[in-house]
C-alpha cells in the first residue's frame, strides 16, 4: 500500500471512527441505550487496533524521515 493510499485509509477511517463516536454520544444523552450500545458494540476491537498500528507507523515514517504524505 502507498504512503498517499495509507493515509487517504486512515482519513476514511478517522472519519468513520468518530461519526460512530458521536452517534452513540447523542444517542446516550437522549437515553436511547439500545441504539448507544449497539453503536457502541458496532466498533470492532480489531479494526481500531489496526488503524492505531496504521497510525503508529505513519508517525514513525514522520519521525524517521521528516516528512508526511499529503493525505491528512
Amino acid at each position: 500500500m502507498s504512503k498517499k493510499n495509507t493515509d487517504n485509509w486512515l482519513v476514511h477511517d478517522h472519519r468513520r471512527f468518530e461519526e460512530t463516536v458521536k452517534q452513540c454520544e447523542l444517542a446516550a444523552g437522549a437515553e436511547d441505550w439500545k441504539t448507544a450500545v449497539q453503536l457502541f458494540n458496532s466498533v470492532k476491537i480489531d479494526d481500531l487496533q489496526l488503524h492505531i498500528q496504521m497510525e503508529d507507523e505513519d508517525d514513525l515514517s514522520v519521525f524517521q524521515t521528516g516528512s508526511r504524505g499529503t493525505g491528512r
